[in-house]
């Protein structure tokens, strides 16, 4: 039946025959594992150019572009250059790997609702960014209180470039919005998700900076294609947050008129009623606000695991 099928079409039009071939392999294999990268583009093609071969289409971009991956990362200004490709199918490939993002980040977060409080959703919500991603890229999702996607701000790079973090600007987006938590990430288009010394010490920056008005830095993810290298998974964070404790210990103990001010800057410590006095705030002792300090950094780990 299916044989009958593609010899009527093929009488019709030759190409249409061999489309309909296609489309039978398509049913056969819908994951495409054994169909050869020229011919997965050339069924794509098909779909949006009509009555035209597109297997010398598909076999030109390819041999341009030099990969099947590359050809599906090209802008639509470089793809429209090749010979016979129109306008619509050039947006059509160029589009591809930016719905499967979409569709992965629809996954992820089906909705407000939806908490990203455990280290591997974070992943995977961040990573959906990236896909395809040829460029070093950077990307900020803000969390509220309850762990809830507020938003994200995605940055693409440019060719070459590596990408300017700005630790004030995330602070600024965070407390804009009324963020309690972020996550960032970036990729590595050179393939090593290693962590360099500058993203090390970008990192710590932010994360002190974050921690001065009150946000928590929930982990920054490294990515190159499905390589992840985790700072929340491999205990840099937590160094951070002991070097921040430290750092608050030792401010407290030698300047105790700075105390007041520190934890106003931490949003970690909390006015009683009782405790006014005319226009000043009269805090609880060093030890308290100390011990106060480590139930909170205590709650936020148990709450993200």
């Amino acid at each position: 039946m299916e044989k009958d099928l593609e010899k009527l079409i093929a009488k019709k039009n030759p190409h249409e025959g061999h489309r309909a071939r296609m489309r039978c392999k398509f049913d056969r294999d819908p994951e495409m594992e054994t169909i050869e990268d020229h011919e997965a583009l050339e069924f794509h093609l098909s779909l949006i150019i009509p009555r035209k071969d597109t297997n010398e289409l598909a076999h030109e971009l390819i041999a341009k572009f030099g990969s099947l991956d590359a050809v599906m990362s090209a802008s639509p200004a470089e793809l429209v250059k090749v010979k016979n490709m129109t306008v619509s199918a050039s947006y059509m490939l160029a589009s591809e790997f930016a719905m499967v993002r979409k569709a992965m980040r629809a996954g992820s977060v089906t909705s407000r609702n939806k908490r990203l409080h455990r280290p591997e959703e974070c992943i995977s919500y961040m990573h959906s960014y990236f896909i395809g991603r040829k460029t070093e890229c950077f990307c900020i999702a803000l969390l509220d209180v309850n762990f809830r996607l507020i938003r994200a701000f995605f940055t693409p790079g440019d060719s070459g470039a590596e990408i300017n973090i700005d630790s004030s600007d995330i602070v600024l987006k965070a407390t804009r919005d009324g963020a309690s938590y972020v996550c960032i990430s970036h990729n590595h288009p050179s393939g090593n998700v290693t962590p360099s010394f500058d993203d090390i010490e970008m990192t710590r920056k932010l994360f002190e900076a974050l921690a001065s008005v009150g946000v928590k830095l929930l982990d920054h993810v490294i990515f190159y294609e499905y390589d992840v290298f985790s700072f929340h998974n491999n205990g840099i964070l937590q160094k951070f947050n002991d070097d921040v404790l430290k750092k608050s210990e030792n401010r407290l103990m030698e300047h105790p008129e700075e105390r007041q001010l520190f934890l106003f800057q931490l949003n970690e410590y909390f006015i009683e009623p009782s405790k006014f006095i005319t226009d000043k705030i009269v805090t609880t002792s060093k030890k308290d606000l100390i011990a106060g300090l480590k139930r909170a950094n205590k709650k936020h780990d148990d709450d993200f695991f």
